[in-house]
């Protein structure tokens, strides 16, 4: 029981700073996911704001599932294989080469048939949300391709780098609605 005091002592000594750079990110991945309604609707309408969040509950989740199993199972094998640079270099670029492949055909189907697409599935009154999903489609490409591995973030101990696109990511975001505000145009 000491021995297994002292070695989790080590670890927490070791990782003291993973909460203070993953919490903030997390936090920011949720208002980063969440603002665009309350702007839109802020700035807009509601009814756009519904439109939006239909296209984008519609398109995400998908992607969070599959992304989520793909990504359990790439952290184990990257962490098995890590330090060997080669091979986990190897795993990335493979992982990301069957993901772009595997995007490719929705990706496809969503840009050039969106609007078609979720006028026959949900209606007419909600051809407008499949046009935001075209828009949306290559965001969602490529963050099909990267998410799922970006936990070599973690296996690296690049934690800060996490935040660092977390801020990133909110901050492009926010711009992009500020300025379609700003035009008036969603």
């Amino acid at each position: 029981t000491n021995r297994n005091f002292l070695s989790s002592f080590q670890a927490a000594k070791k990782h003291f700073s993973t909460p203070k750079h993953l919490l903030p990110t997390a936090m920011l991945d949720i208002l980063t996911q969440q603002m665009p309604v309350y702007v839109i609707t802020g700035c807009f309408s509601a009814s756009l704001a519904g439109q939006f969040n239909l296209a984008w509950r519609v398109c995400a989740l998908p992607l969070a599932l599959f992304g989520g199993a793909v990504g359990q199972v790439f952290y184990q094998h990257f962490a098995s294989l890590w330090p060997d640079c080669c091979a986990a270099r190897k795993l990335i670029f493979s992982t990301w080469k069957m993901l772009a492949i595997l995007g490719l055909m929705p990706l496809i189907v969503l840009f050039f048939w969106g609007g078609t697409l979720f006028a026959l599935v949900f209606g007419e009154p909600w051809r407008q949300a499949g046009e935001y999903a075209r828009a949306l489609s290559p965001m969602l490409y490529a963050m099909f391709i990267s998410s799922p591995t970006s936990s070599i973030y973690l296996v690296l101990g690049l934690q800060k780098m996490m935040l660092v696109f977390g801020i990133s990511f909110f901050i492009y975001r926010s711009s992009a609605l500020v300025i379609g505000a700003q035009i008036g145009s969603l």
